[in-house]
């Protein structure tokens, strides 16, 4: 067996090429099985502060990622020498079946455009693009020029012109231009246009706003400056955006290709507060609270003509998933049953018919994400006064708690990005600056930096 684990006395994890690996995130796995057991990240300068795997209970499969989310390794049975501290050597071998291939190619390349590729950290010696293996089937260590790939991962919105961006769910900043003062209620990701676009609930006109890249927005007329726009998505087959709000009885509807020109539509008179689209289905569904309907529940196939469904649903929903892996959609919120206040879920495989559950541990569900690699379901979560969390599911129906870094925050929205591998959760607390936490697993929160900023976060999306 060749070890691919080495080790290193500062626990600092490198590259081939030497180069630090900050943020980079060790996985230890029960061997044979995707059961994560535990998770470690590098800080900023690339070390991890203390790895302590229970080898003597244990066999694992360890998992290296760097801090974009790219695995680097997954050695399965992972058999160390007593005492050691892990980091890894970035060569990677080509396999067929367990086989070497000598001289095969590796290709660097985005619908057909291939990026500059180098033989160290300076960027200073290119590589041919595609490289080719050796003949033991190693590639040399390969660095890309991140200034030229980098994308905007994550975007939350929120009042009073708030917009706060990550490329990698690490590190957050302001973005202005092109920002106006509006409350930004919510965000989505167009993949087929690869744009974010952005609704207001109060504010002057327009009440929308698009970007190409998460740092520079345009403003586009979402119809009419006195509707509260709460919920946007889009269809990429169609290319269609679907927007409704939380008017109650001035509800409406609007729907539009680019995000720039809108045209108006119907809606039902409910507060509207989250909005999911199936693929399969090609199927828009959205979820309300109201005080007096017992129908939360909307569905659309072309954002125009919404159809009221679960005509005996009862509790208010305030968060919506198509979990792709289910084949379900998934909606969470809470029941209010006097004097009873608890956790609420709804789940549809067709957006017609609806089952629901109760789960009386929480007061309420707020958003919720599924991650298709991970085969999970994560919500944000409050478990009783000034009291919330994180509960991950894998089916919809049984829900486990986690433990988060700070429970005094009020986690409200929560986004998967399959590209960095990483769920990121929000808080509409008004103060602090750790108002984002993240995880790889949905298990293991950290706290991240964010901006200072007063205002109420409602709203994240993920670029993929």
């Amino acid at each position: 067996m060749t070890t691919i684990l080495h080790t290193d006395p500062d626990s600092t994890p490198r590259d081939g090429g030497g180069k630090v690996m900050p943020f980079a995130v060790l996985t230890f796995m029960r061997s044979g099985t995707v059961e994560v057991l535990e998770t470690y990240t590098a800080d900023e300068d690339g070390v991890f502060e203390e790895i302590t795997p229970d080898f003597e209970t244990y066999t694992y499969r360890v998992k290296l990622t760097d801090r974009w989310g790219v695995l680097r390794y997954d050695v399965d049975p992972y058999l160390p020498e007593a005492g050691q501290t892990i980091y890894y050597d970035a060569r990677i071998q080509a396999l067929d079946a367990g086989e070497i291939v000598p001289g095969a190619e590796l290709t660097f390349e985005t619908e057909g455009v291939k990026y500059d590729i180098f033989a160290a950290s300076d960027l200073k010696h290119p590589l041919p693009n595609p490289v080719q293996a050796d003949a033991s089937g190693l590639f040399p260590a390969i660095y890309l020029d991140e200034s030229e790939n980098e994308f905007i991962a994550f975007v939350i919105v929120g009042a009073s012109g708030t917009v706060i961006t990550s490329l990698n769910g690490f590190d957050w900043v302001t973005q202005t231009e092109g920002v106006n003062s509006d409350d930004w209620r919510a965000v989505c990701w167009a993949s087929d246009i690869e744009k974010f676009c952005a609704v207001a609930n109060l504010g002057g006109s327009p009440r929308s706003m698009l970007s190409d890249d998460g740092e520079t927005w345009a403003a586009s007329n979402l119809l009419s400056n006195n509707r509260a726009w709460s919920c946007v998505q889009r269809d990429p087959s169609s290319g269609v955006f679907a927007a409704v709000t939380a008017g109650g009885a001035a509800a409406a509807a609007a729907t539009s290709a680019d995000g720039a020109a809108w045209s108006s539509a119907t809606a039902q008179d409910r507060f509207w507060e989250d909005m999911a689209f199936s693929p399969s289905l090609g199927l828009f569904a959205a979820c309300a609270t109201a005080l007096t309907s017992t129908t939360k529940i909307a569905t659309t196939s072309d954002g125009t003509a919404w159809t009221l469904r679960g005509s005996s649903i009862t509790h208010n929903y305030t968060g919506i998933v198509w979990a792709a892996g289910l084949g379900k959609f998934i909606t969470v919120g809470s029941r209010f049953l006097n004097p009873d206040v608890n956790g609420a879920v709804g789940d549809s495989t067709d957006g017609m018919s609806w089952n629901l559950t109760v789960d009386t541990d929480i007061v309420s569900f707020y958003g919720v994400a599924w991650s298709e690699s991970l085969e999970l379901l994560c919500a944000a979560v409050q478990i009783t006064t000034g009291v919330y969390g994180i509960k991950t599911s894998a089916d919809g129906a049984t829900w486990t708690a986690r433990t988060v870094p700070d429970s005094t925050q009020a986690w409200n929205r929560i986004a998967w990005s399959e590209e960095l591998g990483l769920f990121a959760a929000t808080s509409s607390t008004t103060s602090g600056t750790n108002r984002v936490m993240t995880s790889p697993n949905g298990v293991d929160w950290t706290l991240r930096t964010t901006p200072a900023n007063t205002q109420a976060w409602t709203g994240i999306c993920a670029s993929d």
